[in-house]
C-alpha cells in the first residue's frame, strides 16, 4: 500500500481549476487543521465548486474521524464530525 500511494504522489497531475469549478455535485471538503491539504488551499478549493461545504477540525489527517493509524485516546472531534458527515450525505440525497 505504501508503495501505491507513493507512486501515485510521485505522478499525481494537478486538477485544473476548470475542472475543479466544473463539479455541480454537493461537496463536502473535510480536512483537518494540521493535514497535508492546507486551510487555504481548501477554502480556495470551496470557492471554485459552487456547492460546497467546508469543515476544517482540529487535528490531522484521519484523526477527526478516528482513522486507525490515527487514533489518539480521549478524541472528542468524531463525536461532531460523524453526525455532521451523516448530515451532508442524507441531505445530498
Amino acid at each position: 500500500m505504501h508503495d501505491r500511494d507513493a507512486k501515485r504522489m510521485v505522478n499525481f497531475k494537478d486538477i485544473s481549476d476548470k475542472q475543479i469549478k466544473s463539479i455541480k455535485a454537493s461537496t463536502l471538503i473535510l480536512i483537518g487543521d494540521r493535514d497535508l491539504i492546507t486551510p487555504e488551499h481548501a477554502l480556495e478549493m470551496h470557492r471554485q465548486i459552487t456547492n460546497s461545504k467546508l469543515a476544517i477540525i482540529p487535528g490531522v489527517h484521519g484523526e477527526y474521524i478516528e482513522e486507525i493509524t490515527t487514533l489518539k485516546l480521549g478524541s472528542k472531534e468524531v463525536d461532531y464530525v460523524i453526525p455532521m458527515i451523516e448530515n451532508f450525505l442524507n441531505k445530498s440525497e
